[in-house]
């Protein structure tokens, strides 16, 4: 059984599903990236991999996992002059988990 949560974020009606939809988003942007390091390619992905495992979990809401929160900002701050597009879809992937409590 799915059981959605709903939060508002900048006047928009977010949940676990938009979340979702956010990731593949922003996986497509990290596809399209042909100047990422390999390194950073697969740091990246982990991130996209880590947060789906989370949503996956069912915990609804999930306890604050600032370890990932974290890496989700140094990455925001790592790409942000080079990458404006991935940085702006790690910060509202930061900002929709922060609002699910996640």
């Amino acid at each position: 059984m799915f059981v959605a949560i709903t939060v508002w974020y900048r006047g928009i009606s977010m949940n676990e599903q938009s979340v979702s939809k956010l990731l593949k988003e922003l996986d497509k942007e990290l596809s399209k990236s042909e100047s990422l390091s390999r390194r950073d390619r697969q740091m990246l992905e982990r991130l996209l991999f880590d947060i789906q495992e989370l949503l996956a979990r069912g915990k609804t809401p999930a306890p604050v996992d600032t370890a990932l929160l974290d890496r989700l900002r140094e990455a925001t701050g790592r790409f942000e002059a080079t990458h404006p597009n991935l940085t702006g879809g790690i910060a509202q992937v930061i900002d929709s988990l922060t609002n699910l409590g996640i």
